[in-house]
């Protein structure tokens, strides 16, 4: 269905990417070369309805890193920018897995330390947000906790505090 409906609409672009019109400027005619170049892969979503259309999901996900983009400037040290780096990761693979990121950012900080001294890695799969080990300290966390805590999202925005003006 998606590989007949964008076939025809692909036509006209494929004819105008051959074309040879002096009026294109040189960088359409980079742009034009390069989708000519990577065409198998332009079109791998015309075959696999798995595949999104657009990218907008990508550059949702992406959004809090490029907002966050002014608070490494003041991270001060590159250590400090890699830390920072580190964490935006984990929060958004634990949002990817839709896990409690509340609950994953503690749980890391519980486990980690017990294998400080571990020269053997395999301890990271049970750190993985989508571990059974990950999924039952979650459950059994969210059954003891606040309601407002249960879930990564909040029934109500919370309360923006007023600013009281001397009088």
């Amino acid at each position: 269905m998606r590989l007949a409906c964008l076939r025809k609409k692909s036509v006209s672009f494929r004819k105008h990417r051959h074309s040879s019109d002096p009026l294109i400027s040189n960088r359409l005619k980079d742009a034009l070369n390069y989708s000519r170049n990577q065409k198998e892969y332009l079109c791998r979503f015309l075959e696999d309805g798995n595949i999104p259309i657009d990218d907008g999901a990508t550059e949702r996900h992406i959004r809090p890193f490029a907002i966050g983009r002014n608070n490494f400037l003041f991270c001060n040290t590159v250590d400090g920018a890699e830390a920072m780096g580190i964490l935006y990761s984990i929060v958004e693979t634990a949002k990817a897995n839709k896990v409690n990121v509340y609950y994953y950012l503690r749980y890391i900080l519980e486990m980690m330390p017990k294998h400080m001294e571990d020269t053997d890695r395999g301890f990271l799969d049970s750190m993985m947000p989508w571990s059974e080990e990950y999924r039952e300290y979650e459950q059994q966390h969210t059954l003891m906790c606040q309601p407002e805590l249960r879930s990564n999202e909040y029934t109500s925005p919370p309360k923006t505090p007023h600013k009281h003006h001397a009088a």
